[in-house]
């Protein structure tokens, strides 16, 4: 992994070097392992790297033969091996033995359409010089992040945002409404971000800047979720398929010329992944990592280690297990992941991912991990909910809102959201709905009434993103589509992201390789689900490899006691930073009165506000 930025100054002013100096420094954890600066008047290019292939010779900005085109990457490209060798045939001379390298040549072949040639994680900047533009290319899935920000002056563009704050000029104000569909999702969806002029460049996108326009975005690729399936084989014969196409991708996100390892939890995507792994021969061990908390509602360390003995008793190499319990209700942590990111995140899963990351990181620089499994094959319980629920839609709306509103109100969620009492408020709140704003309230921490209660400033809709895919397609199908665009690159990779660059580690996600995204896109929901089974195409195709039940386990996924903690250890810096923080402060976007309630009525247990008292810490602490 690496961190790369970029600038253009439209003023034909050279880019300062002491600016490059301190943007490369803001991304000294994402690449610790060396720095490049290319600068040519008011062209330049900022690179940080951690070496994972070539370790000697794969040092960047990268430049072609006769050095009229640099790239700099972040990510890592899979079938570098092929492309290198396709396109040495044509006539292509190489200098390194790294991954990146042919993602210069393949732009020297193929022009704009180079990213359509690439399988694997990236967000890459070519700059040609002969034209003096830049184009950005993001991986189909989202995995790597890439933001920009194009003013009359300048175009600049950076993998955090914090890294573009050293160009003098910018201007750095909230957008509102965005604001509020980071107080909706959790997070900012699509292309937008909490600040007016800093944009993300959206997965399988290509971006062509220059000196005299507008920067152009284009698509090359589009995840679909298909109604029609015929192009489906049989379900044995799918199965089958999938199988092989999981396999080959694991096998290839192994290639690393430094220690690698997988992430190993108490469910079913990871000990695929780690079961695939081991069946790859090899002299060097693959070790597997897990970590465990006291909480045992949140604890999977006993199923994690019974994963790791059946994985042992099928591997065709030696596997280890490393595992630990760990306490992450230390608030410094949590302060130094998230403070001054300029990005509010509220995620809480991305604590312990971190501390998994950490862990690993003592002894590996690559891990693997189950991301997108969940996305792909039917994973979150929610499905279950949106397929269960739309037969409730022959009810008239006002019939629904009143019989099962008043009904979710006899359930209370005080004692934490894992309780029964707590899932069938949920449940019988998201019925008395629509399809598009069901969903919404299953994914959001705020009724629409809290957030007027809440905010001082006049709130969006926030519903362009989940109209866009409830518009055409039946409930199941449109909330896998919204999480694949939208949730996946927006909450659970950048989570991964945040969590393993922290500690400089590289973290690869198998189920994200291109055939396997594609082979899934087309699946029947029923090959996804059946009664109450999720995932279940994936958990035949590798039904001899794992241990017998685990695919119906109840999903627990990677969370922490917040309800508890914003109780206990956390309550002292959760007032803190809510009641004397900026926004309920400095930018008046919040009323105090309304947090100061939620906080009471939380700690004094009438209520559990914990998800929304997190939102808004997220805010306070990205902020700082």
């Amino acid at each position: 992994m690496c961190g790369i930025a970029g600038i253009i100054r439209r003023d034909g002013l050279p880019v300062e070097e002491e600016t490059l100096r301190r943007i490369a420094d803001t991304m000294r954890k994402r690449g610790p392992d060396g720095e490049g600066i290319f600068r040519d008047g008011p062209l330049a290019l900022v690179h940080r790297r951690l070496s994972i292939i070539d370790l000697k010779g794969g040092a960047q900005p990268i430049a072609n033969e006769d050095r009229s085109i640099l790239l700099a990457v972040n990510g890592e490209i899979y079938n570098y091996r092929q492309l290198t060798a396709d396109l040495t045939a044509k006539g292509h001379r190489f200098r390194t033995g790294s991954d990146s390298e042919c993602i210069l040549h393949a732009y020297e072949e193929y022009g704009e359409a180079f990213p359509t040639v690439l399988e694997g994680m990236f967000a890459a900047a070519v700059l040609d010089l002969r034209s003096r533009t830049f184009l950005l290319a993001r991986d189909r899935a989202g995995q790597k992040p890439l933001f920009y920000v194009s003013t009359p002056r300048l175009f600049a563009f950076a993998s955090e945002i914090r890294a573009l704050k050293p160009i003098p000029g910018l201007e750095w104000k909230l957008d509102r409404d965005a604001l509020s569909t980071y107080l909706t999702f959790q997070y900012c969806p699509g292309d937008s971000t909490v600040y007016r002029r800093i944009r993300k460049l959206p997965p399988g996108c290509l971006l062509r800047a220059a000196f005299d326009e507008e920067p152009g975005i284009r698509r090359f690729w589009t995840f679909r979720r298909a109604v029609e399936t015929e192009r489906i084989p049989n379900y044995p014969a799918a199965t089958g398929q999938l199988r092989k196409l999981v396999t080959d991708s694991v096998r290839s996100h192994l290639v690393s010329d430094v220690p690698l390892g997988v992430f190993l939890s108490g469910g079913l995507d990871s000990s695929i992944i780690a079961s695939a792994a081991a069946q790859t021969e090899s002299s060097a061990p693959l070790r597997c990592f897990s970590i465990g908390f006291d909480d045992p509602a949140y604890d999977e360390s006993r199923q994690a280690d019974l994963n790791f003995q059946f994985l042992r008793s099928k591997a065709r190499r030696k596997v280890e297990f490393h595992q630990k319990i760990v306490r992450p209700e230390e608030f410094r942590i949590l302060e130094e992941l998230l403070s001054g990111s300029g990005e509010p995140f509220a995620d809480s899963s991305i604590l312990p991912t971190h501390l998994l990351c950490r862990f690993a990181r003592e002894t590996v620089t690559v891990a693997l991990s189950g991301d997108g499994a969940d996305e792909l094959f039917g994973g979150y319980e929610r499905y279950l909910a949106m397929r269960a629920l739309a037969r409730l839609d022959l009810l008239p709306e006002p019939c629904r809102r009143l019989l099962f509103g008043s009904a979710a109100r006899l359930f209370s969620s005080a004692g934490g959201d894992r309780t029964a009492s707590a899932r069938w408020r949920r449940l019988l709140t998201a019925a008395s709905h629509s399809a598009a704003e069901r969903y919404r309230s299953i994914l959001s921490p705020f009724t629409r009434e809290e957030m007027r209660e809440l905010c001082r400033f006049d709130l969006s809709p926030a519903d362009r993103e989940l109209n866009e895919c409830f518009s055409s397609l039946p409930p199941v199908q449109a909330a896998e589509l919204f999480d694949f665009r939208f949730y996946l690159p927006d909450d659970i990779l950048v989570k991964t992201d945040r969590a393993s660059m922290a500690i400089s580690l590289e973290v690869r996600a198998p189920f994200l390789d291109r055939p396997v995204v594609e082979f899934a896109m087309g699946l029947p929901v029923s090959y996804q689900m059946n009664g109450m089974r999720r995932k279940r195409i994936l958990a035949d195709a590798f039904r001899d490899m794992l241990p017998e039940g685990l695919d119906l386990r109840r999903k627990r996924g990677f969370g922490i006691p917040l309800a508890s903690w914003f109780r206990t250890a956390w309550k002292a810096p959760l007032r803190g930073y809510l009641l004397e923080g900026k926004g309920t402060g400095q930018f008046g976007l919040f009323r105090k009165e309304v947090v100061e309630r939620w906080i009471w009525e939380h700690a004094s247990e009438h209520a559990d506000h914990s998800k929304k008292l997190y939102t808004l810490l997220a805010f306070e602490l990205a902020m700082k």
